[in-house]
């Protein structure tokens, strides 16, 4: 007949989930006992990044670039098979929907990757804001229009994949 708790129960404990932690993100980290030392910070904490080695700068500042210009060699070949043959069979072969497609989505991959190419180098010096890393470490030598500029070709690539979704 007891199914149901007294008036004067404490609250139950909160819902633990089927991940084991509060609401299903995870067990609660224990306690701290008297004189143990304090836990880590959880891997995605709020605090300053940890500063760069001078290999992972490089790294960080010339694959952008490798792979920018990959990329726009590989439009620009895209574009020239197209349109190889003549002007009488370009002609033809722009007339058809899909060539125009691929014409199109090469162009602005072009432009995407010419400003990924660019890595860091449209960033204004002082706004590199990392711990122990320079701004001529960080490849910083452009101002906050060419950050701007580089920001809008970043964002005209989003119509790459709405050209394949076209195709």
């Amino acid at each position: 007949m007891d199914q149901f708790p007294p008036d004067d129960a404490p609250p139950p404990p909160p819902d633990m989930g089927a991940a084991g932690g509060i609401n299903g993100y995870g067990s609660m980290p224990p306690p701290l006992q008297e004189g143990s030392a304090p836990l880590p910070p959880p891997l995605l904490s709020n605090g300053p990044p940890a500063p760069f080695t001078p290999p992972q700068l490089v790294a960080i500042t010339t694959i952008p670039v490798l792979t920018g210009l990959l990329s726009v060699l590989g439009s620009a070949l895209i574009i020239r098979s197209v349109l190889s043959g003549g002007r009488a069979r370009a002609r033809t072969r722009l007339s058809r929907v899909y060539n125009r497609l691929m014409i199109g989505m090469s162009c602005v991959d072009i432009l995407s990757s010419l400003a990924n190419a660019a890595s860091t180098f449209p960033i204004p010096p002082d706004a590199v804001h990392f711990p122990g890393v320079t701004a001529e470490q960080a490849g910083a030598h452009g101002s906050a229009a060419l950050c701007r500029a580089q920001g809008f070709l970043v964002q005209l690539g989003v119509a790459v994949p709405m050209y394949s979704g076209a195709l």
